[in-house]
């Protein structure tokens, strides 16, 4: 839950650059001059640059699932491997932010035509997290929703548990969580269809 905030500022390196670096170095008007239609420059640019970010969150799933298997580590310590927390963890959670996080910085850095505008929209989802948390103070449901990591869901899902269940329970995936998750997808989706027109 937590590594992947530290992708979060790769994303205006990587996504954001891809629009960024034609604006940049006036490529955009060699690229204009082909029959390139709009549609096709746009989505094959977010697209390759949110596969770079996807494939480098799994490189870090894989190293912690090849730690997991290093001779010599305590079996008892390290508890049993399961695939499924790995799989629910970047299927509700990594992939989503990504997604998320990427059509927004990729949206205001197409906008603006400055790198910098991405890199500060990645601190204002940051930003928003925490105003969400004081604005909706004492509704643990709004807090959730407010989140645009879901990482306050998990917390409301999960503020009853023992320690032992948050170290060994899988995470229930359930309404809140799904609701956290369509809910940014759109506001991220609705801002991506607003730069795009």
């Amino acid at each position: 839950q937590y590594f992947n905030k530290f992708l979060f500022f790769l994303i205006p390196a990587i996504v954001g650059a891809t629009i960024f670096k034609d604006f940049k170095y006036n490529v955009h008007s060699v690229l204009y001059s082909f029959p390139i239609d709009k549609r096709s420059y746009l989505l094959g640019k977010i697209l390759a640059g949110l596969l770079i970010v996807i494939l480098i969150s799994l490189s870090v799933g894989f190293g912690m699932i090849l730690g997991e298997h290093m001779p010599g580590l305590d079996p008892n310590k390290m508890g049993d491997f399961l695939f499924t927390a790995y799989f629910e963890v970047y299927a509700f959670f990594v992939f989503p932010n990504l997604i998320i996080c990427g059509l927004m910085v990729f949206s205001v850095v197409l906008m603006t035509r400055n790198i910098y505008s991405g890199f500060a929209t990645v601190i204002v989802l940051f930003l928003l997290k925490i105003i969400g948390e004081n604005a909706f103070s004492g509704n643990g449901f709004l807090i959730s929703l407010a989140d645009p990591f879901g990482q306050n869901t998990v917390g409301y899902i999960t503020r009853f548990w023992t320690l032992t269940e948050q170290n060994q329970t899988m995470l229930p995936i359930e309404e809140t969580i799904l609701l956290n998750r369509f809910f940014w997808l759109a506001v991220a989706s609705v801002i991506f269809v607003f730069s795009y027109r």
